[in-house]
């Protein structure tokens, strides 16, 4: 019944968790080659290392670059990538992966079964303090080596040159998901050797482009990899054009110039963009969520009262339709629509003025009074979050609560600050990186994780996330996670905001575009060409 259950809820997650949308644009024409595809890079990246990568900013570039075992097609369902074939034993915890042969780096070395499982020890080394720890935790002795109890990962075998063995302690799917995500990237062991962390900014993969150069706060240069296992991508180069800040109408208007290919869609021109039929418009889900980040062991913000009260201060459905046109559904929870776990009867935080004030008073602060002058931070300045943020501000101040807004558009500057606890409100996005409940209720609150940016710490709920992770049934497992996300909501570490959604223009030349629900640096961009006289 057990096994009966598992498929079921696996199907489920195909259906519902991993994306109900995957846009694929039919070809009229046979594909051209050649061109430069000029996308934008919303802020200055922190490293193109895959394996430490944390942050979609820096993985749109860094993707292109790199390969893992598996991959996402547009629907989220698992292909074969570095692994053409794989399979699982009886009891699912003894997984052997099969590579290519013939798949060679950038710098001419072939790929073995030697890089892989360096690479996938790399992720789980403390060291690089990479954050794809955690999708790699269910490995067979990850946590004995990360303990430093020994010198290598002994659920990781290289049975032979193109044979990968792979031990995990707890059968499923997730296993396999976790392989297809940016972290688990292959890279060659020789030359991360040779430079060490000069890696992050000379990156070589297997990728269908190789890097060229990366100039900072100006651009980050791939040209296509004719030995490319898959064949050749039809693109001769990318350019990534970086525009720090994320300001969609320095962007918009960079693509009406012809600079780029393809922008994000401003709140303010929107539906005239939509109306029109002189560009290519492709929408689709993604999961996201926009937040504040509260940092929970500073005053008056260590008190959950003030935390809460500050939910309950935001109007975000008037937020939205004022700010982004309905651009975007306002976010009452921490898991976003389409990944599973999520609960469409949860209610989250409703506006309630008179209750937040309540709340405020029971903590000491009537009517905000003693309460010092709140400072909220972003790394995006663009006419739609200074609107967004100037809302926020008087939706504080309607209650009592005197906050002012500060930018730092510099990003590593900005990550720096935030990871440091220097500021005690930021404004922040996260991107599921795989289909999995993990990369939030995980990744952003669990007390050990090095993205819990919010200092949370509950030991009750990292308990209910061990319990999770440990379960086998999935009709069970679904439960737990939304019991998380509910326990967690009662603490307010952070304020959502709004469910992201996928939605860009593109320019009529352009043909091959795919999306899914994981966003822009899983959009392929090895199958991207463009039309010679397609009109820009």
């Amino acid at each position: 019944m057990r096994g009966r259950q598992a498929r079921k809820a696996v199907l489920l997650v195909c259906i519902i968790a991993l994306g109900l949308l995957g846009m694929a644009y039919a070809q009229e024409a046979a594909p051209q080659r050649g061109g430069t595809y000029h996308r934008l890079a919303p802020a200055e990246p922190v490293t193109l290392d895959p394996n430490r990568l944390n942050e979609v900013l820096s993985r749109t570039a860094a993707h292109p670059i790199f390969d893992r075992l598996v991959q996402f097609d547009k629907a989220l369902a698992i292909r074969p990538a570095l692994a053409e074939t794989w399979r699982a034993s009886r009891d699912g915890l003894v997984w052997t992966f099969k590579l290519r042969k013939g798949v060679k780096f950038h710098h001419g070395r072939e790929l073995t079964a030697d890089d892989v499982v360096f690479s996938l020890t790399r992720v789980l080394d403390p060291a690089l303090k990479s954050t794809g720890a955690s999708y790699l935790a269910m490995i067979r002795g990850a946590d004995a080596y990360r303990a430093g109890k020994g010198a290598q990962v002994s659920g990781l075998k290289a049975l032979d040159r193109y044979t990968v063995q792979v031990e995990v302690t707890e059968p499923g799917t997730p296993f396999v998901l976790n392989l297809a995500v940016g972290y688990a990237s292959i890279v060659p062991r020789d030359v991360v050797q040779r430079l060490g962390d000069r890696f992050g900014a000379h990156p070589v993969g297997t990728g269908a482009f190789k890097f060229v150069e990366w100039m900072p706060n100006d651009r980050v240069i791939l040209a296509a990899n004719p030995e490319y296992f898959e064949g050749a991508p039809y693109l001769d180069r990318i350019h990534y054009h970086i525009l720090p800040g994320d300001d969609y109408d320095a962007a918009f208007h960079a693509f009406q110039r012809g600079e780029l290919h393809d922008s994000p869609i401003p709140a303010a021109v929107r539906e005239q963009v939509l109306a029109s039929n002189e560009y290519t418009v492709v929408r689709g889900p993604h999961l996201g969520l926009a937040f504040l980040g509260l940092r929970t062991t500073a005053k008056p913000l260590d008190d959950v009262r003030v935390r809460l009260a500050l939910n309950y201060a935001l109007d975000r459905t008037r937020i939205m339709r004022e700010v982004y046109r309905d651009r975007y559904p306002p976010g009452i929870g921490i898991l976003p629509p389409g990944i599973y776990g999520y609960d469409p009867r949860a209610t989250g935080y409703t506006y309630d003025p008179a209750k937040a004030a309540q709340l405020l008073t029971d903590a000491g602060y009537p009517k905000g009074q003693g309460l010092p002058v709140l400072p909220i931070w972003s790394a995006r300045k663009s006419t739609e979050t200074e609107a967004e943020l100037n809302a926020v501000v008087q939706a504080f101040a309607a209650v009592g609560v005197h906050a002012e807004v500060h930018y730092n558009v510099d990003w590593p500057s900005y990550k720096s600050n935030v990871y440091g606890g220097t500021y005690p409100v930021f404004r922040m996005s996260w991107y599921a990186t795989a289909p999995s409940p993990e990369d939030f209720l995980g990744q952003l609150l669990e007390s050990t994780s090095p993205d819990n940016m919010t200092r949370f710490r509950q030991p009750a709920i990292d308990g209910l996330l061990r319990q999770a992770r440990a379960e086998r049934d999935w009709a069970k497992k679904w439960p737990l996670y939304q019991a998380i996300e509910r326990a967690v909501l009662q603490q307010a570490p952070l304020i959502p905001l709004y469910y992201a959604t996928n939605e860009r223009v593109f320019r009529r030349s352009v043909h091959g575009m795919e999306i899914n629900a994981l966003g822009d640096p899983y959009m392929p961009m090895k199958k991207i060409w463009l039309a010679k006289d397609g009109g820009g």
